[in-house]
């Protein structure tokens, strides 16, 4: 008896483990199904839940930072862009990636030259990183460097292939 209550906790426990992670991972892809068809409210939702449940999850944290970007929410961007570069269990990628991403809300505010630093911040954490590339030469073209532009969208061409 004792040992048949035993097997059926093990087994519950497993089996509601196995439950919750699959639960939550198909909430994640459903928030990714979203977002890709520009239904970004409800993909904002999602990924905001899904954030408290996983807060160390930097896939998560970057879809934030897109969706707030993509509605004009920079600040709330440039924070979870910044949480990633600080968090050390993200990859030197996801750091680049999410530096990118803070060039390009810098680019959009006309703060050019900050958008320069922080794109080689990301430049150094992954030279061969095309968004940091194609940042960088946006940054170059606005400022009227064309020679430097077409010298970072030439590295974007051959990075990205």
């Amino acid at each position: 008896m004792v040992f048949g209550i035993i097997f059926f906790a093990l087994i519950f426990g497993v089996f509601g483990f196995g439950y919750v992670y699959n639960s939550r991972e198909s909430k994640f892809a459903e928030a990714i199904a979203y977002y890709r068809q520009g239904d970004l409210v409800r993909a904002l939702e999602i990924f905001k839940k899904f954030v408290l449940a996983r807060p160390g999850d930097m896939r998560v944290r970057r879809y934030l930072a897109d969706i707030y970007c993509e509605q004009g929410e920079y600040i709330s961007s440039l924070k979870e862009c910044i949480g990633i570069t600080v968090n050390k269990y993200s990859t030197f990628r996801e750091k680049a990636d999410a530096y990118a991403l803070m060039s390009q809300i810098y680019i959009i505010q006309e703060m050019f030259e900050k958008a320069a630093k922080i794109a080689i911040e990301g430049f150094k954490l992954d030279p061969k990183n095309a968004k940091i590339h194609y940042q960088l030469g946006r940054v170059y073209q606005v400022t009227e460097k064309m020679k430097p532009a077409i010298k970072e969208y030439n590295l974007v061409l051959s990075v990205d292939r």
